[in-house]
């Protein structure tokens, strides 16, 4: 007859086997120590139905299972929780990534190709993002370093971060832009990334070059004022003792010849340092209420004759009226300038448009030097169908003594002279031109309504 009791071998056998599932079982449903007490209390409730040095072995091993199902789970929990983390970094990450208002690039640092871009990415070059993900910096043809793109790449995977390199990168409609570009380091989904944003400072580098153009034109206009007032002093002893001189010679004493010669040369030196006290805005003005398009109308019989027959002149004006506030002579002046510049631009002859209109600017307009502010004002333009002029020729146009025409033909302060004048006329000068498509110069000075009576 059988034993009721389990022999010592059988009961280690069933006593193994239970516990052994009731561990997998805690393990994969993750149920914890507590849960797989609980699976064993049954088996440690009835000591009876052991031999008693199974029974001991039983009580001796139940603790060291729980603690190890607890190792386990708190191990998987922890594990489960990193993952939840990981996950939700991630969806925040995209998150702000696509969100931001500031150009993003994602790319991998292993072998520098672009993993993702952001819509103002998108926006800001109008590249579409299925042409820059999987390329290289160097496959899109849009950005541009002074440094080499590896060596940028290199210096961040050192440093963790890189901030505000000058860059440029050329939009899909071929517009160069200027950006400052910043990167940090991140990895994601266990592979190392960098996160690259950039910062557009093309306005504001314009401003800083139209700032340095107005600090290097205020300084030239000191300079040149100061030596204007110094020469027109030596001028005037020299005119003075010419005429002194010339009292002193009889009527018919050859040495007349001599002085007329130092007159004219004076004069001109006196028209010369006209010209630089124009630029330097000293000239002392006379203001008065002018209608543009009188002063066109008046002049253009003697531009007709100055500029000789092989340029047709062509005059037009708006019929109510171009009213400013300017001294006279002084546009005239500047009218004159713009006129011999444009002759001399078109040596095979050509034609020359001549006008003045009230322009209403609904927001600020862009000048070749600053920024007119939106406003009404009364444009007096003159444009020719010469050679025209390349960018950086035109950024030099007002320098004084600037000038590209062949030594001998002119002193370069014709258009300085124009600037001067508008300048110190409250108004502002914008030129228009390109090479083989010449050229239009634009006169905005503040419009004033037509006098009464």
């Amino acid at each position: 007859m059988l034993s009721r009791v389990p022999s010592e071998r059988m009961a280690l056998g069933l006593y193994a086997g239970l516990v052994l599932a009731s561990f997998v079982a805690t393990v994969a449903l993750d149920l914890g120590a507590a849960h797989l007490t609980l699976l064993l209390v049954p088996c440690l409730c009835a000591p009876l139905a052991y031999p008693r040095r199974v029974y001991l072995t039983m009580i001796g091993m139940a603790p060291v299972l729980v603690f190890a199902a607890e190792v386990v789970h708190r191990s998987m929990e922890d594990r489960r929780h990193a993952e939840r983390s990981t996950r939700e970094s991630h969806e925040r990450f995209g998150k702000l990534f696509h969100a931001s208002p500031i150009p993003m690039v994602l790319t991998g640092i292993d072998d520098g190709r672009v993993l993702d871009v952001n819509e103002s990415f998108v926006e800001a070059s109008g590249v579409p993002r299925e042409e820059v993900v999987g390329k290289t910096s160097r496959e899109t043809r849009i950005f541009g370093f002074q440094i080499d793109p590896e060596e940028i790449v290199d210096t961040l995977s050192r440093s963790g971060t890189l901030r505000n390199l000058d860059f440029h990168y050329r939009r899909r409609d071929g517009e160069e832009r200027n950006a400052l570009l910043s990167g940090s380091t991140v990895e994601i989904e266990g592979r190392a990334c960098a996160v690259w944003q950039s910062v557009d400072i093309t306005e504001r580098a314009r401003l800083e070059e139209q700032l340095r153009q107005a600090q290097k034109m205020e300084a030239i206009g000191r300079l040149a004022g100061g030596i204007a007032h110094d020469f027109n002093n030596l001028l005037m002893a020299i005119e003075g003792y010419a005429d002194l001189l010339g009292e002193r010679l009889d009527p018919g004493h050859p040495g007349h010849d001599e002085l007329d010669e130092i007159a004219k040369a004076s004069e001109r030196a006196a028209a010369l340092t006209r010209q630089l006290l124009a630029f330097s805005r000293r000239q002392v003005m006379r203001p008065i209420e002018i209608d543009l398009a009188d002063v066109v109308a008046e002049m253009e019989p003697m531009l007709r004759r100055l500029i000789g027959e092989d340029v047709e002149v062509v005059a037009t004006t708006d019929a109510g009226g171009v009213w400013v506030r300017a001294d006279r002579g002084q546009l005239e002046q500047v009218i004159l300038n713009l006129a011999v510049n444009a002759r001399d631009a078109m040596p095979e002859g050509g034609q020359i448009e001549i006008g003045a209109c009230v322009v209403e600017l609904e927001s600020a307009h862009r000048l070749l030097q600053g920024e007119l502010p939106a406003g009404r004002y009364s444009a007096l333009w003159l444009a020719d169908t010469g050679r025209g002029m390349d960018p950086e020729t035109r950024e030099r146009i007002f320098e004084p003594f600037f000038t590209t025409k062949e030594i001998g033909r002119g002193t370069g302060l014709g258009l300085s002279t124009v600037f001067g004048i508008v300048e110190q006329s409250g108004g502002a000068v914008d030129v228009e031109s390109e090479p083989a498509k010449g050229t239009k110069v634009t006169v905005y000075l503040p419009n004033r309504d037509a006098p009464r009576g």
